[in-house]
């Protein structure tokens, strides 16, 4: 929280990201913490997740308890949505969501479905990069945001696609950096300053959702607690945004009383 804090608008983002690779190059780490980044950097993102992650939860019951605790539960996504909408927006399927809780994609998409916009997801598309960028392989990132942006370009050429939606802030806050990390290149600088600015997280489409589900909701019973990210109040400035929008669905919503700009 020190760049919404700081009265200056230091961007401290941009200066973790600097002193991370210097870190990197001159800082030796013990080898068992060097491998576990290395496998980090690969596994995450990697195709295999998917099925690795499967493999897991089919035997999840006979995991050592430690291993257990990091293998969700498998859980159904849920239908997608098959009605065309005039309004589309291309939506971030993410690299370890899809496989570990894929019902967050599936919800969005249901619930933007009901609102009249229709969620598109580009083949090609995957990890926003975040991952192997904050480990401290920064080529290895970069060249995840300009696969993105090679899946994305021909929606967003054609003006098939008004927004790219991101429904977990982290990724969010990459995504809409695009255009900062990438400006320096000369074949993906436009254009990925054209992919920062379309991007949006989901809250950002609450105005749009409220107006067209007012009415239409029952609300449950009790108040839901909220407590938002520290990644969309710190990196995506979206304060306070999210409370008023659910309360006008008829949501009783009360935000976290103490501590509530502090991460999770």
């Amino acid at each position: 929280n020190c760049e919404s804090t700081c009265p200056s608008g230091v961007q401290y983002g941009h200066l973790v990201d600097i002193g991370r690779q210097v870190v990197e190059q001159r800082v030796p780490r013990p080898p068992a913490e060097a491998r576990l980044r290395r496998w980090l950097r690969w596994g995450l993102s990697s195709p295999l997740f998917g099925p690795a992650m499967r493999a897991g939860q089919s035997v999840r019951g006979l995991l050592p308890p430690a291993l257990r605790a990091k293998v969700p539960e498998r859980r159904p996504g849920g239908a997608w949505p098959r009605r065309e909408h005039a309004r589309k927006v291309l939506l971030l399927a993410g690299c370890v969501q899809p496989s570990m809780a894929p019902n967050i994609n599936a919800a969005t998409a249901r619930v933007l479905d009901a609102a009249g916009i229709q969620c598109v997801r580009a083949r090609g598309q995957g990890c926003c990069g975040a991952v192997k960028f904050h480990l401290a392989d920064a080529e290895g990132g970069l060249q995840q945001m300009r696969a993105n942006i090679d899946a994305w370009w021909p929606h967003i050429e054609r003006g098939a696609a008004e927004a790219i939606v991101i429904n977990a802030s982290g990724c969010g806050a990459m995504v809409k950096d695009y255009g900062h990390l990438l400006e320096g290149d000369a074949r993906y600088a436009a254009r990925a300053a054209r992919v920062s600015e379309l991007a949006r997280d989901v809250s950002e489409l609450l105005p749009d959702i409220a107006a067209a589900l007012r009415g239409r909701l029952r609300p449950p019973e009790g108040t839901l607690a909220w407590h938002a990210p520290c990644t969309l109040q710190h990196a995506l400035k979206l304060r306070g945004t999210v409370e008023p929008q659910l309360a006008a669905l008829g949501l009783p919503v009360r935000p976290a009383a103490e501590e509530a700009h502090l991460c999770c």
